[in-house]
């Protein structure tokens, strides 16, 4: 009897996972293959790239993978793609030949709980969490091989959960996977974070023309870059397309192309007094947020000035990009945060007030229905309130809830109250002061005919900003002083990057939103200009003061001298 041993390399096996029906696989990718009359086992190395291949697709469907599905007619369920499986037997027949004992239990579990039959199209719930996928592209090491166990390891690792390991059990004769685990995932994805910061801090001082990277040339507009690795314009831009992505990227280039010129055949780059961020890297970086195609990456010290950085992460192919960053206490940073949250919490307090802004004549004596389609159940309106506050406000606003809200012919009512409500005037923007990592206090830049000016203060829960208490007057938002223009009683970093924040806004076109009080209190070399030489002398004298053993001079003593 002629006996013929059928090579399958483990390229092939994913290519005939990724290209046949799911009906086909279990006959044309089985633990052994037929020839003649005899049957020749597969070896294990192409068994386990199989079994592993079929486990990572099915838990990427299990979670709703756009790789595996679609989207469907019904909310909050996607169509698992047409070939893949046409029924729900199938779908756990699959589960069956692939796994066995708890994580077979687990998985066809998690099938019972997601997976329905809409219009005869099976379809799985969405779930919005990541999943494990096997990186098996360059093979599987095996270890502890026995006649009826062995372990399989991927070559390589991926950048989000590292290396796979999946430990195969036979069973009736067929191998199945009872379990699987990751290798240093965590540690793999805080390497490249760090990597990619380091460069994105490198990228942004450059650009700000740090003495750290640059020196001196004999025009005296220019610093020549000194990174050796910088000879060309495409050697900064190949930099820059390889850290950031999106918006960032587009931004960094432009930007680049702006302040970075040839001369005399070496790269410089512009000088400019702008202030530049830079990431506190000296304890490393706290992951969080992550999903299979996303991340956020967040110092773990803060800056003086700017307070935590925080970086955002974007997986596009098979690399991860910065998309955007921020810094937690920075002035441009918290003011779009007060703006937002109090801009929200205008509506829920018109709402509350049965304002006509937002609600019209309801047909019930004493009610008015809630018109703002954001609101249209009662859920929606709490959960606006909840996004936003916290603390007492928050426990007062579910109290005037239940007091005032109610379901009238299935529509959102609330009563109507004839009393009059405060809101934030917004138009000019808030100025920030008081900042701590844990709170910061808003005050709006203009006052309301009929209750002055506003006050919010913020508290941070579980890494987020929340309105905690507001309150309002006529009194004027802060008591500048010159060289303090936040107002906050104190000269230092933080009124200087009031002035930078004001200098960044001004000098790109936009609407500054210090008060003529505050501007003239951060004009402190008197030229007319708000920019960063207000900044420089403002962070000089805090450095003086702070490391003063005697009488300390006044900010304008302190230019006086400046100017002899």
């Amino acid at each position: 009897m002629k006996k013929t041993i059928l090579a399958v390399s483990a390229a092939l096996m994913s290519l005939c996972l990724c290209a046949q029906p799911m009906q086909m696989l279990s006959a044309s990718c089985a633990d052994t293959t037929a020839v003649a009359d005899e049957v020749v086992e597969l070896p294990l190395n192409n068994i386990a790239v199989d079994k592993m291949n079929v486990l990572s697709m099915l838990i990427a469907i299990l979670g709703a993978s756009p790789t595996y599905t679609h989207e469907s007619d019904t909310e909050g369920y996607r169509e698992i793609n047409s070939g893949m499986f046409e029924s729900y037997d199938l779908l756990t027949e699959r589960i069956q030949e692939t796994t066995r004992g708890k994580l077979r239990e687990e998985l066809l579990a998690e099938a019972a709980q997601n997976v329905i039959l809409v219009n005869g199209k099976l379809c799985v719930k969405e779930s919005g969490r990541s999943y494990y996928s096997f990186p098996t592209a360059s093979g599987v090491e095996l270890t502890n091989v026995t006649d009826d166990t062995f372990s399989a390891t991927t070559k390589e690792a991926s950048e989000l959960y590292g290396k796979g390991t999946a430990h195969f059990v036979k069973e009736g004769g067929e191998w199945r996977i009872s379990l699987y685990s990751f290798s240093d995932s965590e540690n793999t994805l805080d390497e490249l974070a760090l990597s990619k910061v380091k460069d994105l801090n490198l990228i942004l001082a450059i650009m700000g023309g740090s003495p750290l990277y640059t020196e001196p040339t004999d025009n005296e507009d220019l610093l020549k870059i000194k990174d050796e690795r910088f000879t060309t314009m495409y050697d900064f831009h190949t930099l820059i397309e390889s850290v950031t992505g999106n918006e960032l990227r587009q931004s960094l280039l432009i930007e680049s192309e702006k302040c970075i010129t040839d001369y005399k055949d070496a790269l410089c780059v512009r000088k400019s007094e702008r202030a530049y961020y830079s990431f506190p890297l000296g304890q490393g970086l706290k992951l969080l947020n992550k999903t299979d195609d996303t991340f956020t990456a967040e110092t773990v010290e803060k800056d003086d000035l700017n307070g935590v950085g925080q970086v955002y992460f974007s997986r596009y192919g098979d690399n991860w990009y910065i998309d955007h960053y921020q810094f937690s206490n920075s002035e441009f940073f918290l003011e779009n945060e007060a703006n937002g949250k109090l801009d929200e919490l205008n509506m829920i307090i018109a709402v509350l007030g049965a304002s006509p802004m937002c609600t019209e004549d309801s047909g019930t004596e004493g009610f008015a229905k809630i018109t703002d389609p954001r609101f249209d159940t009662s859920e929606e309106l709490l959960a606006a309130i909840d996004s936003i506050t916290a603390g007492n406000l928050n426990e007062t606003l579910h109290k005037e809830y239940i007091e005032n809200v109610v379901d009238v012919k299935g529509k959102l009512c609330v009563k109507q109250q004839g009393r009059s409500f405060f809101s934030f005037p917004l138009a000019t923007g808030v100025t920030i002061s008081d900042q701590t990592n844990e709170s910061f206090t808003a005050k709006t830049n203009s006052a309301s005919d009929l209750f002055g000016y506003g006050t919010a203060f913020f508290g941070k829960e579980d890494g987020k900003w929340y309105v905690v208490h507001y309150q309002y007057g006529d009194d004027q938002p802060s008591d500048v002083t010159f060289g303090d223009p936040n107002g906050d009683g104190k000269i230092d970093a933080k009124d200087a990057s009031a002035i930078l924040v004001e200098y960044s806004k001004m000098s790109t076109g936009g609407e500054g939103s210090l008060s003529d009080a505050q501007k003239s209190a951060a004009n402190v070399n008197g030229d007319d200009k708000i920019d960063a030489k207000d900044a420089s002398f403002i962070l000089s004298y805090y450095a003086m003061a702070s490391t003063a053993t005697g009488d300390v001079p006044t900010m304008a003593e302190f230019m006086a001298s400046k100017s002899e």
